[in-house]
């Protein structure tokens, strides 16, 4: 992420999680990807059934703009 300092913001200040339904996950040394699963949240909040859905590489997306957009685009809404 040191190379994509908007990127960096976006995932490491907050505005990735500033939507509903989205969790941040730091994985050293890896390429940012947003992975997008499909499933019902059961009462006890397991996700023992979700199924990938799709993943999108972060690092195409050069302007927080962009990846806001993305977010959009892919149905997430801004929490309240």
């Amino acid at each position: 992420l040191r190379k994509l300092p908007e990127l960096k913001h976006f995932l490491k200040e907050g505005e990735a999680e500033s939507y509903r339904n989205v969790e941040v996950k730091y994985i050293a040394h890896k390429k940012a990807i947003m992975t997008l699963w499909e499933g019902e949240s059961p009462m006890d909040g397991s996700r023992d059934d979700w199924v990938e859905k799709e993943k999108i590489v972060l690092s195409d997306y050069k302007t927080k703009e962009e990846m806001h957009a993305l977010m959009v685009e892919k149905g997430f809404q801004l929490k309240s």
